[in-house]
């Protein structure tokens, strides 16, 4: 009995850092998504000042892009892609395709928050 009860203590413990190395690589994925976002909006801005210079004396014609519609038109995309990601996490731990997750599913995501997640 001893035994098996060190063999499971031991499987859990294995079970709990490979969950936990899981989370990390999700938060590193999740953490370059958001970097390429910003950096992609930043080339986008750079790509607009180089062609407004390119227009040289007819530069005042040309209208640059507003900061401010660019920051937004950022953190749609963050907003975006995080959904995403949590829809494609929430249709990878429906096991049974109901469409609603048991706790059971929802420690797939969450971990050892689930059920305070699920409260």
């Amino acid at each position: 009995y001893k035994q098996l009860e060190a063999e499971l203590v031991s499987r859990f413990t294995r079970l709990q850092a490979q969950r936990a190395e899981l989370h990390k690589r999700q938060e590193s994925a999740r953490r370059r998504r958001e970097e390429l976002i910003t950096l992609r909006v930043e080339l986008e801005h750079q790509h607009a000042a180089a062609k407004a210079a390119s227009y040289g004396i007819f530069a005042v014609c040309y209208r640059p892009p507003n900061m401010h519609a660019i920051e937004v038109e950022a953190r749609k995309a963050r907003r975006q892609e995080i959904a995403n990601h949590a829809m494609s996490l929430f249709e990878e731990a429906d096991v049974d395709d109901d469409r609603e997750l048991t706790v059971a599913e929802l420690r797939k995501i969450e971990g050892d928050n689930a059920e305070r997640v699920m409260r």
